[in-house]
């Protein structure tokens, strides 16, 4: 199973999941740990464009004391859930949760293990519901989402000749071909991309987003 670490920008900034080349998950479910001391919100919307209709599960709102599961309309962005507890969330370490919105249930619950009836707090059906097609996270402040879930072109990637990125390095070594380099990012948890150095067949196993800045170095290709 991949993990991806996201950190969102603070106010609020959502961050796509298919910046990262995370598949929407066939089960509609998304399990994550996250570090931050209030509001860490999932977002799953019906259009990439953010534009009208969404669910909105918020964990630890009202400065960490409620959490909430709201629905928006074309209208108005309504509460459907809404339930006092403390201390759901902590700045100093991670804690893991889970979200599922098959068929409009909308549940929330705490830990790795989905739609798990003793981990679940909170929950809501919708009889009109959704269809999703992306989901966003976002928070108040800056917070440390570690996502876990498929990524796209988990054995094939595609070549950017001449190309280079530099963010989010997980580390560097000598491989004997660029296969040896594709079938380790494959199998390392945390790579979902990765340069090549063609004259010292350098990997650089990656977790490169889609906004990160790709230079030109005729030197490396970046794979993706």
């Amino acid at each position: 199973m991949k993990h991806v670490n996201v950190t969102t920008p603070r106010r609020y900034q959502p961050i796509a999941l298919s910046d990262y080349f995370l598949n929407l998950p066939d089960d509609e479910t998304l399990k994550f740990k996250v570090k931050v001391w209030a509001d860490a919100i999932v977002v799953l919307v019906t259009d990439a464009s953010f534009s009208s209709l969404f669910y909105e599960v918020v964990i630890g709102g009202g400065g960490n004391s409620r959490g909430f599961i709201r629905k928006r309309t074309i209208a108005n962005l309504n509460t459907k859930v809404n339930i006092l507890e403390d201390n759901q969330l902590n700045a100093a370490e991670h804690r893991a949760f889970w979200v599922s919105w098959k068929g409009g249930h909308i549940e929330v619950g705490r830990g790795l293990t989905v739609r798990s009836l003793s981990s679940k707090y909170m929950e809501w059906v919708d009889s009109n519901p959704l269809d999703i097609t992306a989901v966003y996270v976002k928070s108040i402040d800056v917070a440390e989402f570690t996502i876990y879930g498929k990524t796209e072109n988990p054995r094939k990637y595609t070549a950017n000749v001449d190309k280079r990125v530099i963010a989010s390095l997980i580390v560097t070594f000598f491989v004997r071909s660029r296969l040896e380099c594709s079938i380790t990012c494959h199998k390392e948890s945390s790579c979902i991309n990765f340069n090549y150095k063609r004259s010292t067949q350098l990997c650089e196993l990656m977790q490169a987003s889609k906004t990160d800045a790709i230079m030109k170095d005729s030197e490396y290709t970046f794979y993706f």
